[in-house]
């Protein structure tokens, strides 16, 4: 994981993932993925009921 220096900035940013995976009723799998110049961060999800996402 190309995390972004910050530590807090790196917490901040997976507690978002977290919470919006919550919202959208998806579970995060696989590791998260930093993007353009570590200020974005990604990760694939599954749906409970094995849906596509």
């Amino acid at each position: 994981m190309n995390a972004p220096d910050d530590q807090h900035c790196t917490e901040r940013m997976l507690a978002a993932l977290s919470y919006a995976a919550v919202m959208l009723e998806v579970t995060p799998c696989g590791a998260p993925v930093w993007g353009w110049r570590r200020r974005t961060l990604g990760s694939r999800a599954a749906r409970p009921d094995g849906g596509a996402v």
